[in-house]
């Protein structure tokens, strides 16, 4: 966990001035499996100071943020088109917070991301209205509270904690669903909700609101869990006894854990349906763990499960370094190479029958720079003359 200088000098402070309902609040988000990262710019800071006042935050802190410049602020959810004390910025940092969250998380606890962009009073004249803007991300969904505050009715020090116990409270909300607790506003305040949920993580997945999910062999899903290991991707459709081999020889060879990855969205066709991705998912009970993204592209899959190795064919291997594939954009295919190497990606390739013999991965025009990147598996350790689309044919 991480915290600046600024705020472990103002723990004392926070302790002081906390009330005890708020200080019960914090003990109960500590006492949570939640886990979250706080990135919080204009106002806010306080909350964090409470947070952090309070023993058992190490429970549920991973990481508090203050991106207090445009720069800071743009190098996390990118330029702004939008003012930064605005829903689409609170929500833009909200989403960032919770993958960052995800990665930084040692097991399989609940995660959160907890954003705010604020404008408070200060020392000089301002146009713009007194206001804040809350949001939290998670797997099921989004949230986000706009707090506006009647200028000149509060100090910035009253306003800093009106803002500070709305973001705590907040995160209460989100954790706990009958929380009812309220922060006190005049008549001249306003404060305004918006939400966003999903039933279930596949509508998740398709909804963007999370990157991808796992389901392990057992049934157990775990939404943006981090893996890292050989990954077969494909459609499946439907799995057969070829690619459990392959996987297993992946295993074997690698010394990694293998798992099956399915993408919901497909470069040339329509986003599978939460039905189709459930039923291709079933497949895998007691057989293999599934990943399941939203990644088609493998420079995208390789920014999901990094320093993984990615189990392909020959055709695939073919397509990977042909340009006609990138638009005949020779660049644009180095471009996504490199991006794979970044993240610590590489690829092992399995040999198929292609025109009436057998090729493998000393028949593909790899360029010389990515050769390191793939490592071929011989004919005589892994070959099955078996594909999906020959056994959907079949039952046709």
């Amino acid at each position: 966990m991480w915290i600046s200088v600024y705020l472990y000098n103002n723990l004392i402070a926070s302790v002081t001035l906390m009330d005890l309902s708020t200080e019960n609040t914090i003990k109960k988000i500590h006492a949570s499996d939640t886990r979250m990262v706080l990135s919080l710019t204009g106002a806010g800071s306080s909350a964090l100071n409470s947070l952090l006042a309070v023993a058992g935050a190490s429970n549920s802190i991973l990481e508090g943020l203050i991106p207090y410049s445009d720069a800071a602020l743009h190098g996390i959810t990118g330029p702004q088109v939008e003012s930064a004390v605005s829903e689409k910025t609170g929500l833009s940092l909200a989403r960032w917070s919770y993958f960052r969250a995800a990665d930084l998380r040692d097991n399989y606890n609940n995660v959160l991301g907890i954003s705010c962009t604020a404008a408070i009073s200060t020392d000089r004249e301002r146009k713009g209205a007194n206001q804040a803007y809350v949001s939290v991300w998670g797997a099921s969904g989004h949230a986000s509270a706009h707090l506006n505050m009647k200028k000149g009715l509060r100090t910035r020090q009253q306003e800093e904690a009106l803002v500070s116990e709305l973001i705590i409270n907040e995160i209460a909300r989100a954790i706990f669903p009958d929380f009812a607790k309220t922060i006190n506003i005049s008549n001249e305040d306003s404060l305004e909700r918006n939400k966003t949920e999903f039933t279930t993580p596949f509508d998740s997945l398709l909804g963007k609101q999370i990157r991808s999910f796992m389901v392990t062999s057992k049934g157990d899903l775990y939404e943006d869990a981090k893996f890292s290991g050989a990954i077969l991707s494909g459609s499946f459709n439907p799995l057969h006894l070829g690619h459990l081999k392959l996987a297993e020889t992946a295993k074997q060879l690698l010394g990694k854990e293998a798992a099956f990855e399915i993408s919901a969205a497909n470069v040339d066709k329509p986003p599978l349906k939460s039905k189709e991705i459930k039923k291709r998912v079933q497949q895998f009970r007691n057989k293999a763990t599934t990943l399941v993204s939203f990644a088609p592209l493998f420079s995208q899959k390789s920014a999901v499960y990094p320093s993984s190795t990615f189990v392909i064919g020959y055709d695939t291997a073919c397509r990977l370094v042909n340009p006609e594939y990138y638009s005949n954009d020779t660049k644009a295919m180095f471009t996504s190479l490199h991006e794979i190497e970044a993240n610590g990606c590489d690829f092992l390739v399995a040999g198929r029958v292609d025109a009436g013999s057998f090729k493998g991965l000393d028949d593909v025009d790899v360029p010389v720079r990515f050769r390191g990147m793939m490592v071929g598996i011989p004919e005589t350790t892994f070959r099955v003359d078996q594909s999906s689309s020959e056994i959907r044919a079949k039952g046709d």
